[in-house]
């Protein structure tokens, strides 16, 4: 069985996470940033160091080894507690009510057809419905693992607020901290040619307080040696592009287990259930899982014996991935894939098992089916009830 291990890294300067769009001479001078990091830049950062911890000359024997080493995350993680990307089952808006405006919230559910209604083209799942007329509000890009545990048990939870603050579990985007780079030709005394260009790194400094924001990583590795060093580890390492310097450190486990609302809420029994994307997936078919039959939308996903049936999908706008291959013989720009974006619900009906495996055998393990964006820690799910 697979040690797991947990790292913190602590950013000491804004990370470089570039999206999929061209940078570079003759290909544009903006670089810009993804809101943040996905799981390939992590894992890819862990194995590199994985590999020199181990003094591993990175030949095709070591690289195929490495690449079988599970990388799960990055999740924000603040004061030891984990954060989750803020769900798309949640309308936030505001009302006003004279000189007072309120904050309220609805949570998205399927809708029944009538009969006299449909849709063009036919879907193969539910609609889900705003019938709310108030414009959607700002709300925070994360939630604490308690505000998560509520929502996920299908609780009552207080109306992400307008200002959002990390100690009250609502944590707002990362800023991104822009910079412009210009080399002045010293005959011309203007730019060179291609050298006035600009980048956008992401800050992960909290506002008015001393306590850092860290990234968890989860590895899962069947070498014990590996297993001690990085459990024990405390160093200086570069992360994503400009190579700009984090703090690797071993970490007891934060928090990558299901909160108590949600197993109390599976104990009562449940014949629904969400999953929740806790980082960006990468699907065969796209914004369906794979493992989800077209035919009849039935299916059972990874490390589960549990058969369920899509009632329905909240997806939002689909993500570009890209990045950089150094393994030899293949160095170069990857090409473009796209990811279903991270918070995206789907809401399935239990057809058969227990679903409380699901939180045994498949809280935050990946959903995807591929073997190589399974190990990089695309996809992984959190598991939440709700009534249909």
């Amino acid at each position: 069985m697979a040690a797991e291990v947990f790292i913190s890294v602590t950013p000491r300067d804004p990370v470089i996470a570039r999206d999929g769009r061209p940078f570079g001479m003759g290909q544009g001078n903006r670089m810009r940033s993804l809101a943040f990091p996905v799981p390939s830049m992590t894992a890819g950062a862990v194995r590199t160091l994985i590999g020199q911890l181990a003094d591993m000359r990175f030949d095709e024997k070591d690289v195929r080894e490495l690449k079988n080493i599970s990388v799960s995350g990055p999740l924000p993680c603040y004061k030891g507690k984990l954060f989750f990307p803020a769900p798309a089952d949640i309308f936030v808006y505001e009302s006003s009510s004279g000189s007072e405006v309120q904050r309220n919230h609805v949570r998205l559910r399927p809708s029944q057809m009538k009969p006299h209604e449909g849709t063009y083209p036919p879907l193969s799942v539910s609609p889900i419905l705003i019938t709310n007329d108030d414009k959607p509000a700002d709300s925070a890009a994360f939630w604490s693992s308690d505000v998560m545990g509520n929502w996920l048990a299908d609780l009552d939870i207080v109306t992400p607020p307008k200002e959002q603050n990390i100690d009250d579990g609502y944590m707002p985007p990362l800023k991104q901290d822009i910079r412009t780079h210009v080399k002045i030709d010293p005959k011309l005394y203007a730019a060179e040619e291609s050298m006035l260009f600009s980048t956008s790194g992401l800050d992960f400094t909290v506002q008015g307080s001393t306590e850092p924001l860290e990234v968890s990583l989860r590895v899962e590795t069947d070498r014990g040696e590996t297993a001690e060093k990085l459990a024990t580890l405390g160093l200086f390492n570069p992360l994503g592009g400009e190579r700009r310097l984090t703090l690797w450190r071993g970490q007891p486990n934060p928090g990558w287990t299901p909160p108590q609302p949600v197993n109390e809420a599976f104990g009562k029994g449940v014949q629904a259930v969400r999953l929740i994307l806790a980082t960006p997936a990468v699907y065969r078919d796209g914004w369906r899982p794979d493992w989800i039959a077209p035919s009849d939308n039935v299916g059972i996903p990874p490390h589960s014996n549990v058969t369920l049936k899509l009632m329905s999908a909240i997806v939002n706008r689909w993500q570009p991935v890209s990045g950089f291959s150094f393994e030899r013989g293949k160095t170069g720009p990857k090409p473009i894939r796209r990811m279903v974006p991270s918070g995206s619900v789907y809401f399935f009906k239990v057809m058969q098992g227990n679903p409380m495996d699901l939180l045994r055998d498949c809280w935050l393990r990946s959903t995807c089916s591929g073997p190589e964006v399974a190990n990089d820690g695309f996809g992984l799910g959190l598991w939440g009830a709700w009534r249909i």
